[in-house]
């Protein structure tokens, strides 16, 4: 506390005191009364948080200025000699302390004081108020938190072009949409993690999975995925004049796979999917649909998820007897 400020903490305790100091001295009962009133009112005391006073206080300042002859200097607070020294413990108790917490980091304050007394670095009979053995820990630096270990926060991008793409979905303007009234529309866009390629964007009247337009989008992508889950197959579209068709067939040597691509939960293919596994001899055939878990159509035709594609794993070809 600088001098100005042990001034205006002088000044304020004699303004609390003056009535009971200067001049005649107050009755009793007056005295109280007083009292009691200093004691009940809020007041702004310099350089504290606290804002009333204690009926023992105010006797304790009156005492002070009497005793030194009206000096308002009496009045003054008075710096610690012992500040950020623990009075409890004595040294050889405090380079213990400071050893046991340094070996246990970790412990709670009450467990430190335990082992302490089991130590004998503490009497047994030793106080069991925490808050002093808290504040001399404190004053060491020894009750900081360690530092947590680095996080890598850098940003997450997948190893190889088509590993991952993401899509989103961004609120836009109004727009004559044909003849009908203005419409809000939402541009969803399809971007691959690792390139940043935008492989498709498009301005929809809906935001929901549900737009007619939605089809082509899935179909995209997951001709895409798979393609690039099988980079030593050779991939084919099939399509005869008939109306026979495969949306992807991956060919590598006698081997034929193919692939049949649903945005529907309830997926159903036509004659025509048929007609060209029979055409072709596919070996293995996946519908690939938006569905929770996979399930098997027909011997060696499995209806499967996008995200199990870890699971789409062709059969090894069995050699002829």
């Amino acid at each position: 506390m600088t001098e100005k400020e042990k001034q205006e903490v002088a000044a304020f305790r004699f303004s609390i005191i003056h009535e009971f100091v200067n001049g005649a001295k107050p009755e009793f009962g007056e005295q109280e009364k007083l009292l009691q009133e200093k004691c009940d009112k809020k007041w702004d005391i310099p350089c504290s948080d606290r804002t009333s006073i204690g009926r023992s206080t105010i006797l304790r300042w009156i005492s002070l200025y009497r005793e030194r002859g009206g000096d308002i200097a009496a009045l003054f607070p008075k710096d610690r000699e012992d500040k950020g020294k623990a009075r409890v413990y004595d040294k050889d108790t405090c380079l213990g302390l400071i050893q046991l917490r340094k070996e246990l980091p970790k412990l709670p304050v009450r467990i430190i004081r335990d082992k302490a007394k089991k130590r004998g670095i503490l009497p047994a009979d030793a106080p069991a108020d925490l808050s002093t053995l808290y504040r001399f820990l404190n004053a060491q630096g020894l009750m900081g938190k360690e530092p947590s270990p680095a996080v890598d926060r850098r940003k997450f991008e997948a190893e190889y072009p088509n590993d991952l793409w993401q899509s989103d979905v961004m609120h836009g303007p109004k727009l004559q949409v044909g003849a009908e009234r203005a419409r809000k529309v939402y541009l969803i866009a399809c971007i691959d993690d690792h390139t940043r390629l935008i492989t498709h964007g498009e301005f929809y009247v809906s935001e929901s999975l549900g737009h007619p337009n939605f089809g082509a989008s899935w179909e995209t992508l997951a001709m895409e995925t798979i393609i690039a889950a099988f980079p030593d197959w050779e991939p084919f579209f099939y399509r005869t004049a008939a109306g026979t068709e495969l949306d992807l067939v991956l060919i590598r040597g006698n081997r034929k796979l193919a692939f049949e691509f649903k945005a529907s939960t309830t997926p159903h293919v036509t004659k025509g999917f048929w007609n060209g596994l029979r055409d072709l001899d596919i070996e293995q055939a996946w519908i690939i649909a938006p569905i929770d878990e996979e399930y098997p159509l027909r011997d060696n035709i499995t209806v499967c998820p996008l995200s199990e594609l870890s699971k789409i794993t062709p059969e090894p070809l069995h050699s002829q007897p």
